[in-house]
């Protein structure tokens, strides 16, 4: 027997769902029922770890707000054990919601057992840095002009850095004037591939890449644009930052007195 849950089908499943219960518990059906679903009454904020397994097929489960417009607000296929389904579910709202139990690719049939359990509060972020660090950036005003030279149409300019044994490199580069980009070589490969590039990971059109080689020595750092042709300002920021070590193991057996 195959049993196929669609979006339509979703909406139609919220009217019929069987009563609210409490959570915590555990459940068992079969997957013939899955169009009834399962409510349950979920609070908002609240973290919970819902698991669908079965013996018999691939269970899919999907999460929808019972009395909405059938949009699936969680599903899982494998995140629990062998091809079971687990999930960590947050509501945004009170109320009731329905837990939906299918078989992958709708193929297979059989009994399957529903779990809904609270999950504890996500811990608090750390704000507290272990330590601080300072470090000086280089600034490079410069512009991309007619007579520069051209790598595939477009106009760059190369700046030589050079990055110390242990550090990364941190290069962003800013314009008003035209969508740049960052691209990393070797000193001494500037016409092959690229060791790193950047087109906007630094916002709105700039450029911002971080690249740690396995060994230091000199690199280029080259200042170009996406589309071939353009021209205009730009500002390149660097610096070379020491990557953090792990601490060190501790030696030795502790002495007792």
């Amino acid at each position: 027997m195959r049993v196929s849950i669609t979006l339509a089908a979703t909406a139609a499943l919220l009217a019929s769902a069987a009563p609210a219960v409490a959570q915590g518990d555990t459940y068992r059906g079969t997957l013939a029922q899955c169009p009834g679903g399962q409510a349950l009454r979920l609070n908002a904020g609240q973290r919970y770890v819902i698991s669908a397994s079965s013996d018999s097929f691939d269970t899919v489960l999907r999460i929808v707000r019972r009395g909405g417009d059938g949009g699936v607000l969680a599903t899982d296929d494998d995140g629990g054990d062998g091809t079971n389904s687990r999930m960590t579910f947050a509501p945004a709202e009170s109320g009731e919601y329905v837990a939906c139990v299918t078989a992958y690719g709708n193929v297979g049939a059989g009994d399957y057992t529903l779990s809904v359990e609270q999950a504890g509060p996500l811990p608090p972020p750390i704000t507290r840095p272990t330590r601080t660090a300072s470090a000086s950036w280089q600034l490079f005003e410069g512009s991309l002009d007619e007579g520069d030279a051209e790598d595939d149409s477009t106009r760059f300019d190369d700046y030589l850095v050079t990055i110390p044994s242990g550090h990364r490199l941190i290069a962003s580069a800013d314009s008003t004037e035209f969508d740049a980009v960052l691209k990393v070589y070797r000193v001494d490969e500037r016409s092959g591939e690229p060791l790193a590039i950047d087109d906007d990971s630094g916002g709105d059109l700039n450029a911002l890449l971080s690249y740690a080689p396995g060994e230091g020595g000199d690199y280029i750092v080259r200042v170009t644009s996406y589309s071939g042709g353009r021209t205009g300002r730009y500002r390149l920021s660097v610096i070379q930052q020491a990557i953090p070590q792990p601490p060190a193991a501790s030696s030795g057996a502790a002495n007792w007195e």
